[in-house]
C-alpha cells in the first residue's frame, strides 16, 4: 500500500479532506477538531472499524522525542496474520498479532505508544501510514441520514438496532447512530440524530434501521 506522513497536529478534518484529495484514505472517529496525535494513541476508533480495522491499524511508522531527547523513527515491528480468525486474516487492514513478545526497544515503543495514551512515553511529531486506496475497493457503500432529535425518534432506532445485532450482521458493515440531545455550537437544530452505514464490499442488504427511521420522521 502506498504511504502518507501526516504532522501530529494534523486534525481529522484536515486529514480527512487531504486524503479524499489524493483518492485515499484511513479510518478515524468523527470529531473534526481532534488531532491524530493523540487520536492515534488512543486506538482511533471509528465508523468503519468493522469492516476496515482501527485508525492505529494503519500506522506503519511514527517519529518520537523521548525524554533524554532523542529522536527515533519507530517502525511497526513484524507481523503475523495466522494468529486469529479467518475473518481477522482476510480483513483488508494491514495490522495483526505480534509474532512474539516486543523486546526491542523499538517494538516496544511501537505498541506502548499506540494505545497506551498520549504524552505517556514521549512526543510524537509525525506518522507514516499504510493507506487503503479507494479503486482498490470500488463496490464499497456508505449512506448518512440526519434527523432532528426526539426522544420517539431515539427509542424507534434503539429498537431496530437491538433486533438488528440478535444474530450477527456481516463482518463488513459499520452501522452508526451519533445522538446528540441538546443544542451545540456546530449544529444547526436543538438536537441531533445521525444514522450512518458503512459497507465494505457492496450492499447486500440494508438494515431497518434507516427505514424505521425515514418512515417515523
Amino acid at each position: 500500500a502506498p504511504r502518507r506522513r501526516v504532522g501530529a497536529g494534523v486534525r481529522l478534518h484536515q486529514l480527512a479532506e487531504a486524503f479524499a484529495r489524493a483518492g485515499v484514505t484511513v479510518p478515524h472517529g468523527e470529531c473534526p477538531l481532534v488531532a491524530i496525535g493523540g487520536h492515534a494513541q488512543s486506538g482511533g476508533y471509528g465508523h468503519i472499524a468493522r469492516a476496515f480495522g482501527m485508525h492505529l491499524d494503519y500506522v506503519a511508522a511514527f517519529t518520537i522525542v523521548l525524554a533524554d531527547g532523542s529522536v527515533r523513527r519507530v517502525p511497526r515491528p513484524p507481523m503475523s496474520r495466522a494468529a486469529g480468525t479467518a475473518d481477522w486474516a482476510s480483513a483488508p487492514s494491514p495490522a495483526g498479532a505480534p509474532q512474539c513478545y516486543p523486546s526491542t526497544l523499538d517494538e516496544r515503543l511501537f505498541y506502548s505508544v499506540l494505545g497506551g495514551g498520549p504524552g505517556s512515553f514521549g512526543v510524537v511529531t509525525e506518522y507514516e501510514y499504510d493507506v487503503i486506496v479507494d479503486t482498490q475497493w470500488p463496490d464499497s457503500w456508505g449512506m448518512q441520514n440526519a434527523y432532528v432529535y426526539r426522544r420517539a425518534l431515539l427509542d424507534v432506532l434503539l429498537r431496530t438496532y437491538q433486533r438488528w445485532v440478535s444474530s450477527p450482521p456481516p463482518p463488513d458493515v459499520d452501522l452508526f447512530a451519533t445522538v446528540v440531545s441538546a443544542r451545540e455550537w456546530y449544529m444547526p437544530s436543538d438536537g441531533m440524530v445521525l444514522v450512518e452505514l458503512a459497507h465494505r464490499t457492496g450492499m447486500r442488504h440494508v438494515p431497518t434501521t434507516t427505514a424505521a427511521a425515514t418512515a417515523y420522521r
